[in-house]
């Protein structure tokens, strides 16, 4: 389990070897030969098609957003399928929370918190027993409705017909979604620890609390930025170690998928098709 953890943080090759003959990837992580990224090869031509082809063979998580519990599980599935047949591992991000993204680029989101974690039950029967890594909801903790901060400032998502109970069914949902997750025997959940440009170390630690992290392998940044790892690695050091954290969950790892490295964060704005599998 350690090892491939750290092989999420740190064995990835950055695309800037890519100008050599070998082809950046992993060896453990699924890299889908039916990818969107290899879709959208297709359409290209010239330097784009080049850029697109090399990007569909390095490794990168397979994105689920809305959609039913029934075919959210058909196609989680059918990706853990054929990772499984490969001998690896696949990378799935659940991307379904209510009031996802505030409205912004990316709104959306299941309805409620019932039908949130009735989507995140089907999520996890497509996984079963097989090995799978999930990033549990990016933004889920960066973004929250009607939240207010460590020193009382209320954020500045607050949509309409809402009020700071919005806030803790965001964390409701976060745990009820670790508890499902956790209870899969071969599944590695992480949570969302934001990024270097975001939330400052404390603040994040307060929130990955309330989430539950100490139930989950860790915590991962940069999956919604495109920040350098000079500027990742350092919070990922202070939010692993900060006090608080320390002290609920003294095993938590972070995981740092940086520009492009594992395309986590790589994928997730490339062309709209962000959630798409």
């Amino acid at each position: 389990m350690n090892g491939l953890a750290l092989g999420l943080a740190f064995a990835l090759a950055s695309i800037g070897a890519a100008a050599s003959a070998e082809t950046p990837r992993s060896a453990d992580i699924f890299v889908d030969p039916d990818s969107t990224t290899l879709q959208a090869a297709a359409r290209l031509e010239g330097q784009s098609r080049h850029d697109a082809l090399l990007l569909s063979r390095i490794a990168s998580a397979s994105w689920f957003a809305g959609q039913t519990p029934d075919m959210v599980e058909a196609k989680v599935r059918d990706i853990v399928d054929r990772a499984t047949a490969a001998g690896q591992v696949p990378v799935l991000v659940a991307y379904n929370i209510p009031f996802r993204d505030c409205a912004l680029y990316s709104a959306g989101g299941a309805s409620n918190g019932a039908a949130y974690l009735a989507w995140i039950k089907g999520f996890a029967a497509g996984i079963g027993e097989r090995n799978a890594i999930v990033i549990l909801e990016p933004d889920g903790l960066g973004i929250i409705p009607w939240h207010r901060t460590l020193d009382g400032t209320v954020e500045s998502c607050q949509p309409a017909g809402q009020d700071s109970r919005a806030a803790d069914a965001r964390y409701e949902q976060l745990r009820g979604a670790v508890a499902i997750l956790v209870g899969l025997p071969n599944t590695r959940v992480y949570l969302d620890g934001t990024g270097s440009i975001w939330l400052a170390p404390g603040e994040a630690v307060n929130r990955l609390i309330k989430a539950d992290v100490a139930r989950t392998t860790g915590f991962f940044l940069n999956v919604s930025n495109f920040e350098s790892d000079a500027r990742v690695v350092p919070v990922r050091a202070g939010s692993a170690t900060a006090s608080p954290l320390s002290r609920a969950a003294p095993s938590t790892r972070a995981t740092v998928p940086a520009n492009m490295r594992l395309r986590i964060s790589g994928s997730c704005d490339m062309g709209g098709d962000r959630r798409s599998v």
